[in-house]
């Protein structure tokens, strides 16, 4: 009897130990999650943080470009205003006045006959060359300096009564006007590739040109 009551009290204390022990565990457990919690928590306060500067700094540095983008713009402006004022304004050869561009084949010839290669018409031919280019200097492309040299010269109605090489109209290349063009252009043309552009860009805006002509075409 003794003995079962000594087994009773060391099944009690044993358990109540392990109860002890359970509820400690517990307590640890529920420590350490709370510390777990905290440093979460924390973690996540410093990552919040973080993204907080981290789009503050983005959006400085979208203004900051969106900014320069515009003083550059206005730089560009400024610029095109400034190299517009500083090109000489283009003037036609007094003797040219009123001719060009050419709107008949008559003013054509004459025009030819004003370029002749006397002292009066190589004159003339310089001035030309140089009003020709003064007026492309502004396009943004050597085939837009191309076709705007040639409307300076020739309506399109007119352009159309020519092939380039005259295989089948009056021959282009054969003009003075011809040659004052492709000197005028000569500073656009600085390597083979260039100069085939040349021919390329005018021999097809020369073939289209009836395309473009809105008046009644003119006879020979």
């Amino acid at each position: 009897m003794e003995r079962s009551t000594n087994c009773d009290n060391s099944s009690l204390v044993e358990n109540t130990q392990n109860e002890n022990c359970c509820c400690k565990n517990i307590t640890e457990l529920k420590s350490i999650l709370k510390l777990n919690n905290k440093s979460v928590e924390s973690t996540l306060k410093q990552l919040m943080t973080q993204i907080f500067i981290l789009n503050n700094s983005n959006t400085r540095i979208c203004n900051a470009f969106k900014t320069m983008d515009q003083k550059i713009q206005i730089i560009m402006k400024s610029n095109d205003k400034t190299r517009s004022l500083a090109l000489p304004i283009p003037v036609l050869p007094s003797s040219l006045v009123g001719i060009l561009p050419t709107k008949s084949i008559d003013e054509v010839d004459a025009v030819e006959a004003l370029l002749t290669d006397n002292e009066d018409g190589l004159k003339n031919q310089e001035e030309l060359k140089s009003y020709l280019y003064i007026k492309s200097s502004n396009t943004s492309t050597f085939s837009a300096a191309i076709r705007h040299t040639i409307d300076t010269c020739f309506e399109y109605h007119i352009l159309a009564l020519f092939s380039y090489k005259g295989k089948t109209k009056r021959s282009f290349i054969d003009l003075k006007l011809y040659s004052v063009i492709y000197e005028a252009l000569s500073g656009f043309r600085t390597s083979p590739l260039e100069e085939q552009t040349f021919h390329k860009v005018t021999d097809n805006y020369i073939r289209h040109a009836f395309k473009k002509d809105t008046n009644t075409p003119v006879s020979n």
